[in-house]
Protein backbone atom coordinates (compact mmCIF):
# COMPACT_ATOMS: atom_id res chain seq x y z
CA UNK A 1 0.00 0.00 0.00
CA UNK A 2 1.17 2.95 -0.88
CA UNK A 3 1.82 6.21 1.74
CA UNK A 4 0.81 9.91 0.88
CA UNK A 5 4.50 11.85 0.36
CA UNK A 6 5.70 14.55 2.46
CA UNK A 7 4.76 17.31 0.10
CA UNK A 8 1.47 15.50 -0.66
CA UNK A 9 1.15 15.42 -4.51
CA UNK A 10 2.92 11.92 -5.04
CA UNK A 11 2.73 8.53 -2.81
CA UNK A 12 5.77 6.49 -2.29
CA UNK A 13 6.10 3.29 -4.16
CA UNK A 14 8.31 0.29 -2.45
CA UNK A 15 10.84 -1.16 -4.07
CA UNK A 16 10.94 -4.54 -2.55
CA UNK A 17 14.64 -6.09 -3.41
CA UNK A 18 15.71 -3.15 -2.13
CA UNK A 19 13.75 -2.85 1.38
CA UNK A 20 12.73 0.67 1.11
CA UNK A 21 10.31 3.18 -0.87
CA UNK A 22 10.86 5.87 -2.65
CA UNK A 23 8.72 8.72 -3.41
CA UNK A 24 7.22 8.48 -7.20
CA UNK A 25 8.65 11.69 -7.72
CA UNK A 26 12.84 11.36 -7.66
CA UNK A 27 15.44 14.15 -8.29
CA UNK A 28 18.37 13.46 -10.73
CA UNK A 29 21.97 14.72 -9.75
CA UNK A 30 22.88 14.52 -13.59
CA UNK A 31 23.47 18.12 -14.40
CA UNK A 32 23.99 19.38 -10.75
CA UNK A 33 27.45 20.72 -11.08
CA UNK A 34 26.45 22.89 -14.06
CA UNK A 35 25.29 25.10 -11.13
CA UNK A 36 28.67 27.11 -10.44
CA UNK A 37 28.74 27.08 -6.71
CA UNK A 38 27.54 25.09 -3.55
CA UNK A 39 25.17 27.68 -2.74
CA UNK A 40 23.08 27.11 -5.61
CA UNK A 41 23.32 23.09 -5.66
CA UNK A 42 22.30 23.35 -2.29
CA UNK A 43 19.21 25.73 -2.84
CA UNK A 44 18.47 23.56 -5.39
CA UNK A 45 18.44 20.31 -3.60
CA UNK A 46 16.54 21.60 -0.26
CA UNK A 47 13.95 22.94 -3.28
CA UNK A 48 13.73 19.62 -4.51
CA UNK A 49 12.71 18.44 -0.53
CA UNK A 50 10.37 21.10 0.57
CA UNK A 51 8.07 19.83 -3.00
CA UNK A 52 8.01 16.45 -0.87
CA UNK A 53 10.99 14.59 -2.89
CA UNK A 54 12.68 11.74 -0.40
CA UNK A 55 14.56 9.70 -2.99
CA UNK A 56 17.54 11.52 -4.85
CA UNK A 57 19.98 9.66 -7.48
CA UNK A 58 23.27 10.22 -8.04
CA UNK A 59 26.47 8.24 -9.98
CA UNK A 60 30.18 8.51 -9.39
CA UNK A 61 30.59 9.77 -12.41
CA UNK A 62 28.31 12.71 -12.35
CA UNK A 63 30.44 16.04 -12.04
CA UNK A 64 33.45 13.66 -12.15
CA UNK A 65 32.89 12.77 -8.81
CA UNK A 66 31.69 15.97 -7.30
CA UNK A 67 28.20 15.47 -7.27
CA UNK A 68 28.01 12.73 -5.07
CA UNK A 69 29.85 14.79 -2.55
CA UNK A 70 27.37 17.41 -3.11
CA UNK A 71 25.03 15.30 -2.31
CA UNK A 72 26.36 14.00 0.57
CA UNK A 73 26.31 17.81 2.25
CA UNK A 74 22.49 17.48 1.42
CA UNK A 75 21.84 14.47 3.10
CA UNK A 76 23.99 15.78 6.35
CA UNK A 77 20.80 18.32 6.77
CA UNK A 78 18.17 15.38 5.60
CA UNK A 79 19.00 12.23 6.50
CA UNK A 80 15.78 10.89 6.01
CA UNK A 81 15.98 11.18 2.12
CA UNK A 82 16.97 8.09 0.50
CA UNK A 83 19.65 7.79 -2.46
CA UNK A 84 20.76 6.03 -5.14
CA UNK A 85 24.08 5.39 -6.68
CA UNK A 86 25.80 4.08 -10.00
CA UNK A 87 29.18 2.13 -10.69
CA UNK A 88 31.01 1.48 -13.88
CA UNK A 89 31.92 4.51 -15.14
CA UNK A 90 35.33 5.68 -14.45
CA UNK A 91 36.70 9.28 -14.20
CA UNK A 92 39.92 9.42 -16.10
CA UNK A 93 42.55 10.93 -15.47
CA UNK A 94 42.05 13.77 -16.93
CA UNK A 95 38.64 14.42 -15.25
CA UNK A 96 40.25 14.37 -12.29
CA UNK A 97 42.65 16.87 -13.07
CA UNK A 98 39.68 19.08 -13.72
CA UNK A 99 37.33 17.96 -11.36
CA UNK A 100 38.14 20.92 -9.06
CA UNK A 101 38.24 23.22 -11.70
CA UNK A 102 34.80 22.52 -13.29
CA UNK A 103 32.84 25.53 -12.32
CA UNK A 104 35.54 27.72 -13.28
CA UNK A 105 35.63 25.77 -17.00
CA UNK A 106 31.46 26.09 -16.79
CA UNK A 107 31.56 29.76 -16.54
CA UNK A 108 34.09 30.66 -18.82
CA UNK A 109 32.06 28.28 -21.33
CA UNK A 110 29.11 30.58 -20.22
CA UNK A 111 30.67 33.19 -20.79
CA UNK A 112 32.38 32.35 -24.26
CA UNK A 113 30.65 29.42 -25.91
CA UNK A 114 33.11 28.74 -28.44
CA UNK A 115 35.55 27.13 -26.20
CA UNK A 116 32.94 24.00 -26.07
CA UNK A 117 33.89 23.50 -29.40
CA UNK A 118 37.49 23.85 -28.89
CA UNK A 119 37.12 21.13 -26.12
CA UNK A 120 35.06 18.86 -27.88
CA UNK A 121 38.33 19.01 -30.89
CA UNK A 122 40.95 18.17 -28.45
CA UNK A 123 39.07 14.47 -27.87
CA UNK A 124 40.89 14.07 -23.84
CA UNK A 125 38.09 11.57 -22.77
CA UNK A 126 37.03 12.64 -18.89
CA UNK A 127 35.32 9.11 -18.14
CA UNK A 128 36.97 6.00 -19.35
CA UNK A 129 35.09 2.96 -20.94
CA UNK A 130 32.58 1.09 -18.52
CA UNK A 131 34.52 -1.25 -16.34
CA UNK A 132 32.62 -3.52 -13.95
CA UNK A 133 35.26 -5.78 -12.84
CA UNK A 134 35.08 -6.91 -9.01
CA UNK A 135 37.69 -4.48 -7.57
CA UNK A 136 36.52 -1.88 -9.80
CA UNK A 137 33.13 -1.88 -8.41
CA UNK A 138 34.10 -2.41 -4.33
CA UNK A 139 36.28 0.53 -4.85
CA UNK A 140 33.81 2.86 -6.23
CA UNK A 141 30.85 1.51 -3.85
CA UNK A 142 33.73 2.50 -0.68
CA UNK A 143 34.25 6.16 -2.39
CA UNK A 144 30.92 6.46 -2.96
CA UNK A 145 29.69 5.74 0.80
CA UNK A 146 32.41 8.05 1.76
CA UNK A 147 31.76 11.14 -0.71
CA UNK A 148 27.69 10.58 0.51
CA UNK A 149 28.72 10.57 3.88
CA UNK A 150 26.25 7.63 4.91
CA UNK A 151 26.41 4.25 6.44
CA UNK A 152 23.94 2.63 3.26
CA UNK A 153 22.91 3.34 0.27
CA UNK A 154 19.68 2.34 -0.28
CA UNK A 155 20.72 0.93 -4.34
CA UNK A 156 23.83 0.75 -6.73
CA UNK A 157 22.70 0.38 -9.84
CA UNK A 158 25.30 -0.83 -12.56
CA UNK A 159 25.64 2.07 -14.92
CA UNK A 160 24.33 1.99 -18.51
CA UNK A 161 25.98 -1.58 -19.13
CA UNK A 162 25.02 -3.75 -22.13
CA UNK A 163 25.18 -6.97 -24.14
CA UNK A 164 28.87 -6.50 -24.95
CA UNK A 165 29.94 -5.65 -21.57
CA UNK A 166 32.21 -7.98 -19.49
CA UNK A 167 29.99 -8.89 -16.51
CA UNK A 168 32.26 -11.34 -14.02
CA UNK A 169 30.28 -13.31 -11.68
CA UNK A 170 31.66 -12.05 -8.41
CA UNK A 171 29.26 -9.02 -9.16
CA UNK A 172 26.32 -10.77 -7.15
CA UNK A 173 28.71 -12.21 -4.20
CA UNK A 174 30.06 -8.37 -3.37
CA UNK A 175 26.89 -6.99 -3.99
CA UNK A 176 25.12 -9.31 -1.36
CA UNK A 177 27.69 -9.15 0.91
CA UNK A 178 27.01 -5.63 0.83
CA UNK A 179 24.12 -5.73 1.41
CA UNK A 180 24.74 -8.51 4.64
CA UNK A 181 27.49 -5.73 5.94
CA UNK A 182 24.44 -2.71 5.92
CA UNK A 183 25.96 -0.98 3.38
CA UNK A 184 23.51 -1.37 0.16
CA UNK A 185 19.91 -2.27 0.44
CA UNK A 186 19.76 -3.73 -3.00
CA UNK A 187 20.96 -3.44 -6.77
CA UNK A 188 20.01 -3.57 -9.92
CA UNK A 189 20.78 -2.33 -13.97
CA UNK A 190 20.11 1.55 -14.93
CA UNK A 191 20.67 2.57 -18.91
CA UNK A 192 18.36 2.14 -21.88
CA UNK A 193 15.65 -0.64 -21.45
CA UNK A 194 16.94 -2.79 -24.40
CA UNK A 195 20.73 -2.86 -23.45
CA UNK A 196 19.05 -3.47 -19.56
CA UNK A 197 17.27 -6.68 -21.05
CA UNK A 198 19.94 -7.99 -23.28
CA UNK A 199 22.42 -8.06 -19.54
CA UNK A 200 19.22 -9.52 -17.29
CA UNK A 201 18.85 -12.40 -20.08
CA UNK A 202 22.56 -13.07 -19.08
CA UNK A 203 22.65 -12.11 -15.74
CA UNK A 204 18.97 -12.59 -13.68
CA UNK A 205 20.57 -11.78 -10.26
CA UNK A 206 22.21 -8.78 -11.51
CA UNK A 207 18.46 -7.08 -12.00
CA UNK A 208 16.25 -7.31 -9.15
CA UNK A 209 15.32 -3.73 -9.45
CA UNK A 210 15.81 -1.52 -13.04
CA UNK A 211 16.06 1.94 -13.86
CA UNK A 212 15.66 2.97 -17.70
CA UNK A 213 15.18 5.92 -19.67
CA UNK A 214 11.15 6.38 -20.63
CA UNK A 215 9.43 9.46 -22.00
CA UNK A 216 5.83 10.10 -23.27
CA UNK A 217 7.28 10.21 -27.27
CA UNK A 218 9.20 7.43 -27.21
CA UNK A 219 7.83 4.91 -24.48
CA UNK A 220 5.59 2.97 -27.20
CA UNK A 221 8.92 1.82 -28.88
CA UNK A 222 10.37 0.15 -25.91
CA UNK A 223 10.60 -2.97 -25.50
CA UNK A 224 8.32 -5.00 -22.88
CA UNK A 225 9.31 -4.15 -19.71
CA UNK A 226 9.07 -7.41 -17.40
CA UNK A 227 7.56 -7.72 -13.56
CA UNK A 228 9.88 -6.38 -11.62
CA UNK A 229 10.59 -3.05 -9.49
CA UNK A 230 11.44 -0.33 -11.85
CA UNK A 231 11.88 3.42 -11.89
CA UNK A 232 12.11 5.53 -15.11
CA UNK A 233 14.29 8.21 -16.08
CA UNK A 234 14.22 10.78 -18.25
CA UNK A 235 10.64 12.03 -18.80
CA UNK A 236 12.17 15.55 -20.84
CA UNK A 237 14.30 13.65 -22.95
CA UNK A 238 13.18 13.71 -26.06
CA UNK A 239 9.61 14.67 -25.62
CA UNK A 240 9.79 18.08 -24.52
CA UNK A 241 11.44 19.52 -27.68
CA UNK A 242 9.47 17.52 -30.07
CA UNK A 243 6.07 18.66 -28.58
CA UNK A 244 7.99 22.10 -29.02
CA UNK A 245 8.57 21.15 -32.67
CA UNK A 246 5.08 20.00 -33.53
CA UNK A 247 3.57 23.06 -31.98
CA UNK A 248 5.50 25.09 -34.75
CA UNK A 249 3.20 23.17 -37.38
CA UNK A 250 -0.43 25.14 -37.52
CA UNK A 251 -2.69 21.69 -37.22
CA UNK A 252 -0.50 19.97 -34.28
CA UNK A 253 -1.06 23.71 -32.49
CA UNK A 254 -4.83 23.81 -33.26
CA UNK A 255 -5.27 20.36 -32.26
CA UNK A 256 -3.43 20.85 -28.98
CA UNK A 257 -5.91 24.08 -28.15
CA UNK A 258 -8.69 21.99 -28.74
CA UNK A 259 -7.76 18.44 -27.51
CA UNK A 260 -5.28 19.30 -24.83
CA UNK A 261 -6.38 22.60 -23.67
CA UNK A 262 -3.35 23.92 -21.93
CA UNK A 263 -0.82 26.49 -22.63
CA UNK A 264 2.15 25.85 -24.97
CA UNK A 265 5.56 27.07 -22.92
CA UNK A 266 7.81 24.70 -21.69
CA UNK A 267 6.74 24.71 -18.48
CA UNK A 268 3.48 24.04 -18.88
CA UNK A 269 4.49 20.86 -20.97
CA UNK A 270 7.12 19.71 -18.54
CA UNK A 271 4.34 19.43 -15.57
CA UNK A 272 2.43 17.62 -18.11
CA UNK A 273 5.19 15.45 -18.98
CA UNK A 274 5.47 14.69 -15.14
CA UNK A 275 2.34 13.62 -14.67
CA UNK A 276 2.50 11.79 -17.37
CA UNK A 277 4.93 9.85 -16.30
CA UNK A 278 3.70 8.66 -12.77
CA UNK A 279 -0.15 8.16 -14.07
CA UNK A 280 -1.31 4.59 -14.73
CA UNK A 281 -1.03 2.55 -16.55
CA UNK A 282 2.97 3.71 -16.37
CA UNK A 283 2.87 4.83 -13.15
CA UNK A 284 6.09 4.37 -11.60
CA UNK A 285 8.67 6.30 -9.59
CA UNK A 286 10.37 8.30 -12.25
CA UNK A 287 13.58 10.35 -11.68
CA UNK A 288 13.68 13.87 -13.23
CA UNK A 289 16.58 16.48 -13.40
CA UNK A 290 16.42 20.52 -13.98
CA UNK A 291 19.34 23.06 -12.71
CA UNK A 292 16.26 25.72 -12.33
CA UNK A 293 14.42 25.87 -9.00
CA UNK A 294 11.59 28.35 -10.20
CA UNK A 295 11.08 25.15 -12.92
CA UNK A 296 11.44 22.24 -10.31
CA UNK A 297 8.38 23.95 -8.12
CA UNK A 298 6.31 24.74 -11.32
CA UNK A 299 6.66 20.89 -12.32
CA UNK A 300 6.44 19.28 -9.23
CA UNK A 301 3.36 21.09 -8.27
CA UNK A 302 1.76 20.56 -11.95
CA UNK A 303 2.56 16.76 -11.11
CA UNK A 304 0.12 16.86 -8.42
CA UNK A 305 -2.11 19.04 -9.60
CA UNK A 306 -5.69 17.61 -10.50
CA UNK A 307 -6.51 19.62 -13.26
CA UNK A 308 -3.16 18.78 -14.63
CA UNK A 309 -3.52 15.01 -14.43
CA UNK A 310 -7.26 15.40 -15.90
CA UNK A 311 -4.82 16.57 -19.40
CA UNK A 312 -3.14 13.18 -19.24
CA UNK A 313 -5.09 11.13 -21.45
CA UNK A 314 -5.77 14.12 -23.58
CA UNK A 315 -2.03 14.53 -23.93
CA UNK A 316 -1.32 10.69 -24.95
CA UNK A 317 -3.37 11.08 -27.37
CA UNK A 318 -2.37 14.37 -29.32
CA UNK A 319 1.24 12.33 -29.54
CA UNK A 320 -0.16 9.44 -30.42
CA UNK A 321 -1.76 11.52 -33.48
CA UNK A 322 1.14 13.11 -33.76
CA UNK A 323 3.39 10.14 -33.87
CA UNK A 324 0.88 8.12 -36.01
CA UNK A 325 1.03 10.93 -38.56
CA UNK A 326 4.43 10.01 -40.13
CA UNK A 327 6.21 12.93 -37.80
CA UNK A 328 7.88 10.65 -35.52
CA UNK A 329 11.22 11.45 -37.89
CA UNK A 330 11.20 15.35 -36.01
CA UNK A 331 11.52 13.67 -32.97
CA UNK A 332 15.35 12.67 -33.85
CA UNK A 333 16.12 15.91 -35.39
CA UNK A 334 14.50 17.96 -31.43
Amino acid sequence: MSDSSPGGFAATIPLAPAGMSVTELCFGTSKLLRLHSSRARQRLLDAAYDCGIRHFDTARSYGLGEAEHELGLFLRRHPDATVATKLGIRITASGRWLRPLQGLARRCVDIAPGIRRVLRRTGTPLVAPRDFDVVSARTSLEASRNALGVDRIGIVFLHEPDGACVIPPGLVELFALAREKGWIGGWGLSGNLADLLDVRRAHPDLAPVLQYASDAVTRSRLPQVPAVPHLTFGPFSHSLDAIASWLQQRSPLDAWRRDVDAATDRSTIAGLLLADAVTPPHRAPVVFSTTSVAHLTAATAAAGDPATRARVDRLRDWIGCQTAGGRTGEVGRT
